[in-house]
């Protein structure tokens, strides 16, 4: 967790996965992380890209013990672009059973995996969402309020891999077509130090005093990197589908769209320490960033020229490295 966040819910699956529910302490948004100890492999909303979207928080009690099969069920909820997700934390009298876990299922509602806690890891209750503004509190009715196809049950054969692959089809003329390839008349490749938090760029111009590293991508290197960008995707039986993140976002190398004028056109900031990406493109202007598409484009970056990787190489004065 970041400094700035408190626990309000946590649990390990008994796969070995952590579930964590935090909360800003200003009180600025609340999360969800899934993953291990050492790496993220889901988060919402992205902070690191300013979307404080709220979790949904959906909630039935029914009182009266077993005789009136009393039950409290809890559910946190929200959907990426592959898929949705859902946490529950339920208790019915008739068996006096808590249930607590995650569901991941398609945009549609079916079930492709199911993840229950370990008991003795359990850490807090989603009931205590109930009385608070941690989360949109939606009316439960039945499965359709959670988003739960109700035909669906898991299926073995779900494929979770989020390995890159190499099955796209698109030719250079139909990669340098997609926006912003297609619109720019200068393409380059720019580092500069983390304290600045975000690429130097001020009045839609980049700030060339606050550069390190600036090299300008000739057609063969473009070539190249739409090849990564487009074509290495996830592979085509993925149902489950992460976003890999260190849950942090430090800057410090960033891909630039410009116009003949060197106005700012477009641009893809990545952090290849914490794995993330802001750009004020969609998925269909970035590609898609399956694992191990950051560490082929930090190959790439090495191989055209870049050098600032890690504020702790940086000289004093640096001086700038273009091409």
């Amino acid at each position: 967790m970041l400094p700035n966040e408190q626990e309000v819910f946590s649990f390990f699956t008994l796969e070995g996965n952590k579930i964590v529910l935090a909360r800003d302490t200003s009180d600025a948004y609340t999360i969800f992380r899934l993953g291990t100890e050492k790496r993220v492999e889901q988060q919402y909303p992205d902070i690191a890209s300013g979307n404080f979207e709220l979790l949904k928080y959906v909630f039935y009690f029914r009182g009266g013990g077993s005789s009136n099969e009393g039950m409290d069920l809890n559910f946190i909820t929200y959907k990426t672009y592959y898929n949705r997700y859902l946490i529950y934390d339920t208790w019915e009298a008739i068996e006096d059973k808590r249930e607590v876990g995650v569901k991941i299922m398609d945009r549609e509602g079916k079930l492709l995996k199911q993840m229950e806690a370990d008991p003795k890891t359990i850490r807090g209750t989603l009931v205590d969402f109930r009385f608070n503004d941690w989360a949109e509190k939606i009316d439960y009715e039945g499965e359709e309020s959670l988003g739960i196809y109700s035909g669906s049950s898991p299926s073995d054969n779900h494929n979770d891999n989020q390995q890159c692959v190499y099955n796209g089809k698109l030719s250079e003329k139909e990669r340098k077509n997609i926006y912003p390839f297609s619109q720019s008349n200068k393409i380059r490749v720019i580092s500069f130090n983390s304290v600045l938090e975000r690429t130097p760029m001020e009045d839609g111009k980049i700030l060339s005093d606050k550069i390190i590293d600036n090299i300008q991508l000739t057609n063969p290197q473009i070539n190249q990197l739409t090849d990564i960008l487009y074509n290495y995707n996830y592979d085509a039986t993925t149902d489950v589908i992460y976003q890999i993140t260190l849950g942090c976002h430090l800057p410090r190398n960033a891909i630039i769209f410009e116009t003949a004028s060197g106005d700012v056109l477009s641009y893809i900031e990545i952090c290849f320490e914490c794995l993330s990406t802001k750009s004020d493109l969609g998925e269909e202007g970035t590609g898609v960033f399956c694992a191990g598409k950051y560490a082929q484009l930090k190959e790439f970056f090495v191989s055209i020229g870049i050098t600032h990787f890690s504020d702790d190489t940086l000289p004093e004065s640096p001086e700038p490295n273009s091409r």
